[in-house]
């Protein structure tokens, strides 16, 4: 899995990028403290919406047509809908997350083209005793509007066996 994300990640890429209306104006990209601001902000969205369980806030992270790739899952999970509901199985009461905390660190981002960006970074799970379930990386593509990224692309792995 780990040797095909790279090939996925660029095909999305090139999938997601904009076409150009021939306007030089629309096609410009946001300053650097706008993309800061706008991946720190989702970054610490995502990990709020985790730490609470709530997936219908985790799942405003990603927009209506992201795909997300996880080493956990043997396939795919397509579009936003899909993902609510995985988050809702791994972190409702039943699930393999159910109470945890999370953490993650945004390690760098690229932009990729007029409104996406590449970002990536580690994560850490732990139990509510305060042991770590699991660590890993995270790699997003996103589309940021007005601000605002939304993932695009999702991709994420753990470095060792869970807890």
């Amino acid at each position: 899995m780990r040797k095909i994300l790279p090939v996925l990640s660029i095909l999305t890429i090139t999938a997601c990028a904009p076409a150009s209306d021939g306007n030089s104006q629309s096609m410009a990209m946001p300053d650097e403290a706008t993309i800061v601001a706008a991946l720190d902000t989702a970054v610490e969205l995502f990990l709020t919406s985790w730490n609470a369980g709530d997936a219908d806030a985790l799942s405003t992270r990603y927009t209506e047509d992201a795909v997300s790739f996880l080493e956990s899952r043997p396939e795919p999970i397509y579009g936003q809908n899909a993902i609510r509901t995985h988050f809702e199985a791994i972190l409702g009461p039943d699930g393999s997350d159910y109470q945890t905390t999370q953490t993650a660190v945004r390690l760098g981002h690229e932009m990729l083209g007029p409104d996406l960006v590449a970002a990536y970074g580690t994560w850490e799970t732990v139990y509510p005793d305060g042991v770590m379930t699991q660590n890993g990386f995270w790699s997003t593509v996103e589309r940021i509007t007005d601000g605002v990224a939304q993932i695009v692309l999702h991709t994420a792995g753990a470095y060792g066996e869970m807890n």
